[in-house]
């Protein structure tokens, strides 16, 4: 046995009852009657096993009682070693030992600056994984050797691979989970179940997770996008297992961002080498990780990073206004977004909303328009001439081409049964049921709606009232609200006080425009507030004597409009 086995793996083997405690194993000392594990095994330098037996038991007592001698300790040198097959044959027969096959790789290499021994789960040697270092330190080469249908081969294991101290897993407390062997021996050191798998951070699923079936995992990536990814993977495939592991990605405070570090630098730099200060650090670490949270409103943004569609632009309503719908982040109105307009009397914000009602009418969209001071046929008036773009006049005495226009536009807008108006002294009640029906909610204005919230102040009542319609938005709905003008002169106002009774206004709208008077045939409706996307702001052109507007593109320079 001792020639297969590494000094360390070889000791390990001849233990009783042994457990892993910080780096190391401990185990009832054979030297004398042990009723409490006093026998403490670890690596030491070049190789070497060490042993201590905490009752005083002299080592070469201990070594006797187990049937070895104290050379087998020390690693054997390679002169010792038996003459290796050739080259050919070693690679078609593989090797009787370990030994001969890492001596292999050490023809080549030369000596191992590391050396890893992964183990089956009663502790018997499967694997080893080796590193070499290059002089300038940026670089090192990685070998493997395994134990493949009973020989010794130059390749990494087939078929599933075994996790790294996986002889040391057992028991119900957590398993932390490291990207490689090193940064698992530290945390191991520190006296947790510590884990990686073989291969580096792109090849986590060559691994079986199984062992870790219904355990609390956390998962201490390297600084690094590398290590976020291998987080990530390592996460994923153990919330597969069945029953699934409670996985956690756990950062650790301190590590320089972006630089690779792991637990190895979190040690030695960041707790400067003191292992019982990082133990406690790392304990309270994984104690905080555990605090459950309130039971309601919380959304992980972690987990909703994890989301396969997670950057898909969300779903959106095309108006079929060209210039309107390319102004907005994703090229037409996104669902669940809260919208506002203001300005004062005479600058267009009944236009501007009842444009984009009859606009979603005509695409199918269901539309519902409350309103709070003209009614339904004062509405429908508006609408029909909108649509055959003439003014109030065509109305009293219309020419008969006025007539026509009039009679065309009558019969588009009575198609529109997905248009439902709401007239004055609906109350909150009503926009709650019409919520339920419409995709596109039309408050027009937006100040009569708080009236009935029981609020002392009309600050308070316009704050519930959007909070009410933000709450809406959040189940898809879309809502455009006009929004009376705060006092003063409107030149003075901006998006922090031109809205009336609330600032809560913008805080809680998604985007807020301001429609200034028209002068002349143009008019500017500035973008206040956008918070996605850019602040693009909207040109309208208002015919002389028509009762809607016309969306244009904006400008390269200079003015506003046609």
């Amino acid at each position: 046995m001792s020639a297969d086995l590494e000094p360390f793996d070889l000791v390990r083997s001849c233990l009783t009852d042994a457990r892993a405690e910080r780096g190391g194993i401990v185990a009832r000392c054979p030297a004398h009657d042990d009723s409490k594990p006093s026998l403490r095994l670890s690596r030491g330098d070049g190789g070497r096993a060490l042993l201590c037996c905490r009752a005083g038991c002299p080592t070469e007592a201990v070594v006797q009682a187990l049937g070895l001698r104290m050379s087998d300790l020390m690693p054997r040198e390679a002169s010792a070693l038996p003459e290796p097959p050739a080259p050919a044959q070693a690679a078609r027969d593989g090797f009787a030992t370990a030994r001969e096959a890492v001596q292999r790789y050490r023809d080549k290499l030369g000596h191992e600056a590391a050396r890893w021994t992964y183990t089956s789960p009663s502790g018997e040697p499967v694997a080893v994984v080796l590193r070499w270092n290059h002089d300038d330190g940026t670089k090192r080469d990685i070998r493997p050797v395994a134990l493949v249908r009973g020989r010794w081969r130059l390749q990494a294991p087939e078929g599933d691979r075994c996790l790294y101290r996986l002889d040391e897993l057992g028991g119900g407390g957590p398993v932390l989970v490291a990207e490689g062997e090193k940064a698992a021996d530290a945390l191991a050191s520190l006296g947790f179940s510590a884990t990686t798998s073989m291969g580096g951070a792109k090849a986590a699923a060559k691994s079986s997770w199984a062992s870790l079936a219904g355990r609390e995992v956390f998962i201490l990536p390297d600084e690094d996008n590398a290590g976020l990814r291998y987080a990530d993977e390592v996460r994923a495939l153990c919330e597969s297992l069945d029953p699934p592991a409670k996985a956690r990605v756990l950062r650790l405070v301190g590590l320089e961002p972006d630089s690779g570090e792991d637990a190895v630098q979190w040690i030695g730099r960041v707790h400067k080498g003191d292992g019982e200060a990082a133990r406690a650090a790392l304990a309270s670490l994984l104690n905080d990780a555990r605090k459950p949270k309130p039971p309601k409103g919380g959304l992980s943004l972690g987990a909703l990073a994890r989301e396969p569609d997670a950057l898909k632009p969300p779903p959106c309503i095309p108006s079929g206004l060209e210039a309107f719908d390319s102004a907005q982040p994703w090229g037409a109105i996104a669902m669940g977004s809260l919208v506002t307009v203001g300005g004062e009397v005479g600058a267009g914000k009944s236009r501007f909303l009842l444009t984009l009602a009859v606009a979603f009418a005509k695409r199918g969209v269901r539309v519902a328009y409350l309103l709070g001071e003209m009614n339904a046929k004062q509405l429908l008036r508006r609408a029909v001439c909108a649509e055959a773009r003439l003014g109030f006049k065509a109305l009293k005495n219309p020419t008969p081409d006025q007539r026509a226009k009039l009679d065309t536009a009558q019969r588009t807008v009575a198609a529109l049964d997905n248009l439902e108006v709401v007239e004055p002294g609906a109350g909150l009640d009503e926009l709650r049921e019409w919520s339920e029906w419409a995709q596109v909610l039309f408050i027009d204005p937006l100040q009569p709606f708080a009236e009935g919230v029981r609020k002392d102040s009309e600050h308070e009542r316009i704050t519930a009232l959007m909070r009410e319609l933000a709450a809406l938005c959040a189940k898809g709905l879309v809502v455009f609200t006009a929004s009376e003008i705060s006092q003063g002169s409107a030149a003075d106002k901006d998006v922090g006080n031109g809205f009336k009774g609330s600032s809560s206004i913008r805080q809680y709208s998604l985007a807020c425009y301001w429609a200034t008077k028209p002068e002349g045939t143009n008019q500017t409706i500035a973008c206040w507030k956008q918070r996605e996307g850019e602040q693009s702001p909207l040109f309208a052109t208002v015919r002389t004597g028509w009762q809607g507007i016309d969306f244009v593109a904006a400008p390269e320079e200079g003015g506003a409009g046609e």
